[in-house]
Order: C-alpha cells, then sequence, then structure tokens
C-alpha cells in the first residue's frame, strides 16, 4: 500500500523492519557493510556536496544538498535477483540536489555532466516519465575519484512526494499555497472527500 501511494520513506522502513525480523543475520551482515562503506565515504561525500554546493551557486539556484544511504532490504534484492555482490552495487551512497524548479534540475544535470564523467546507462528521467506510482526524479551515476556515485535531482515538490506519497499532500496542507502537488493530489482528496461513506471493500 505504501508503494502503490508513493510513501517511499514508509516503504523503506517497513520493509527493513521485516528483514531484521524475519532474517535477523543476513540483515545484520548487509547493514554493517553499508556502514563500513558510508563512513569510508564520509570524506568524499562531503568533498562532492561542495562541490554539487558550488554548482549551484553558479548556477544562481537556490536548492538543497543531502546524502542518503540506500536501506538493507533493497540491497538484498538486488544482491538476490540480480546475482550482485554489495561491492557491485552502485548507490550504496546516494546523494540528492533539490532545487525550487523543474527547469533548473535539468541546468544541474548538465552542469555535473560537464565536469563529471556519467557511467553508460545509469541515466534515469522519471521526470519526463515518471514511475507508475507518481514517483519523479532525475537519476544519474558518475565517476567521482574513480568511485561510482548516484546523483538524484528534483524539486521540493517531487521530493516530498517521493518521501510521502499522496500523504504529502496533506502533511504540507497548513504550510503553503497550492502547487503543482496540489493539483496532481486533488483527485484523491475528491475521492476521499466525497466518498467518506465507501466501506473498505468498495475503496
Amino acid at each position: 500500500l505504501a508503494a502503490r501511494l508513493g510513501a517511499s520513506t514508509i516503504k523503506s522502513e517497513l520493509e527493513d523492519v521485516s528483514f531484521k525480523l524475519l532474517h535477523p543475520q543476513k540483515y545484520k551482515e548487509i547493514e554493517n557493510a553499508v556502514e563500513k562503506k558510508f563512513e569510508q565515504a564520509q570524506e568524499m561525500i562531503s568533498a562532492l556536496k561542495v562541490t554539487l554546493r558550488n554548482i549551484l551557486g553558479q548556477l544562481n539556484i537556490t536548492g538543497e544538498i543531502m546524502g542518503r544511504r540506500k536501506h538493507a532490504y533493497s540491497i538484498y534484492k538486488k544482491i538476490v535477483n540480480k546475482k550482485e555482490g554489495i561491492n557491485d552495487i552502485y548507490d550504496l551512497v546516494a546523494l540528492r540536489v533539490i532545487v525550487e524548479e523543474l527547469p533548473s534540475c535539468y541546468a544541474v544535470l548538465g552542469k555535473i555532466h560537464e565536469i563529471f564523467t556519467p557511467i553508460s546507462g545509469r541515466f534515469k528521467d522519471y521526470i519526463a516519465t515518471p514511475k507508475s506510482n507518481g514517483y519523479q526524479s532525475l537519476h544519474t551515476t558518475i565517476l567521482y575519484e574513480h568511485l561510482p556515485v548516484e546523483i538524484q535531482i528534483r524539486t521540493f515538490d517531487m521530493h516530498r512526494f517521493a518521501e510521502f506519497g499522496y500523504a504529502a499532500h496533506w502533511i504540507y496542507k497548513e504550510k503553503r499555497k497550492q502547487d503543482s502537488l496540489d493539483v496532481k493530489l486533488g483527485w484523491v482528496r475528491r475521492v476521499i472527500e466525497e466518498n467518506e461513506s465507501l466501506s473498505s471493500d468498495e475503496m
């Protein structure tokens, strides 16, 4: 349900909790390996964040840079489904560039590809072609100091949607004026508000 609603944060947390309970040893092995890699990459991540902030400054774009670790269960799925070792997974650590407007996403992407070498076959434009649950973002993997690093680029609205799915509308309802996210979520709000009497089977 969380996946269908686009609530990736809730989905990932539920998956990791379930994975930890069902396969505690495998969970521990993956978490330890990711933690070790994350610690080793801290200096590199900090330096890359500075470069990305400089890119935003050069383009006169307001935005935020943040890092994230890949969740244990998603790593486990890649290891099992793609027969990959943990060292073969590119996006154990990823950086996100979050900006105000959609055109800025492509401007930042162009500058990143101008400075760094993008890895062939690792670019995904989920803005032009969103995922079935509405998720939008640009994904690219670059070589930084000979190491592959995934960078995700999206607007603040896209980020809220990616984190909380359709629930993002109600979370931020009182904090902002209507924007493109409200338009996308409008049909969900109408269904809930106009059909409160429907049973769970009908919904």
